[in-house]
């Protein structure tokens, strides 16, 4: 029993669109250049997807595992690691909280498979606003030009995206990639 693979507790996704109020007649040069823009959006709140810690290297209960990523042997796990987080890029979760493989032929572990539960950790979540700035110049009744600029992640805030979650890693705990950061694109489509 454990959470699904792909469990977000909280998912939190909002739009919008909102034309500009100023110069809504359009009638002189000004009102056509400074008219008739938009601006829209999407914000994207989501906590973290569930990890699970691994061993490598080590079968205390002879369990014969096959190789990563079919199998993998779950570590023993002493506490919490949620709790007492720093969440940083060096370290997301408490990893204390794992015993590593011992040193020695014997097992600390008395011939038992890792108590460590499937999906445990939790892994970074997803904090994003994509924003666009569109405007439709229209030259005929058939014929109109939109200019768009579009900000993906405008604030480029930092989206952790994979753990390290093999006690043997060196990088053990850390946050090893992230999502996309800032893109900007400009585009011009003409309408005839």
């Amino acid at each position: 029993k454990s959470r699904a693979a792909l469990d977000r507790r909280h998912v939190f996704s909002a739009n919008y669109i909102y034309l500009l109020p100023f110069f809504n007649k359009q009638t002189d040069l000004v009102g056509k250049i400074f008219g008739g823009w938009q601006a829209s959006g999407i914000v994207t709140l989501n906590t973290g997807l569930p990890f699970t810690a691994t061993t490598s290297n080590y079968d205390p209960a002879g369990l014969g595992l096959i190789a990563p990523p079919t199998t993998a042997a779950r570590a023993n796990v002493i506490c919490n690691p949620n709790q007492g987080a720093p969440n940083t890029q060096q370290q997301w979760f408490n990893i204390a909280c794992f015993e590593r493989n011992p040193t020695t032929a014997v097992a600390l572990s008395g011939n038992l498979p890792g108590n460590g539960g499937r999906g445990i950790i939790h892994g970074p979540g997803t904090k994003r606003v994509d924003f666009t700035m569109s405007k439709i110049f229209g030259f005929t009744e058939t014929v109109k030009l939109q200019f768009r600029a579009e900000f993906f992640n405008i604030f480029n805030w930092v989206n952790f995206r994979g753990l390290q979650t093999n006690v043997t890693n060196a990088a053990f705990g850390q946050a090893i990639s992230v999502r996309d950061p800032r893109t900007m694109q400009f585009g011009l489509k003409l309408n005839f």
